[in-house]
């Protein structure tokens, strides 16, 4: 209980502020990238992580900085794995070796569970206003 609190606090407090996309995101990166020595239960970080994009003021903006990130992973792999000749990275992520899988896994996980909920939420706000 005291973790969804904190997570509401949070969200009252910061989550219309213009940083709080790059913050959560920032956040998912530190916690999930296979050198985090922190040990903790990654499922219950993960559903913290979710409700802190979905309940804040702007998901666009959390959404949106998910993906570039997803983005820049990606592209990182992508460049790698074309021995240079893919497109280059965004100007954003710096060159780095390839991102682990692990952490891609959990980023893509995370993505699903907030587009998944924000869609349930959808069609109940829709059910409502057709009844």
């Amino acid at each position: 209980k005291l973790h969804a609190r904190a997570c509401s606090l949070l969200i009252m407090l910061c989550g219309s502020q213009p940083w709080w996309g790059s913050f959560v995101t920032s956040c998912a990166e530190v916690l999930y990238q296979a050198n985090q020595s922190a040990i903790f239960h990654k499922e219950r970080g993960l559903l913290l992580l979710s409700v802190l994009s979905q309940r804040t003021y702007k998901t666009s903006s959390v959404m949106e900085c998910l993906f570039q990130l997803l983005h820049d992973k990606l592209s990182s792999l992508y460049h790698s794995t074309a021995g240079g000749k893919g497109p280059e990275p965004s100007p954003r992520a710096p060159a780095q070796h390839p991102p682990d899988q692990q952490f891609l896994l959990w980023l893509v996980l995370l993505l699903s569970h907030i587009t998944s909920s924000l869609q349930t939420l959808q069609n109940r706000t829709d059910q409502v206003q057709s009844q």
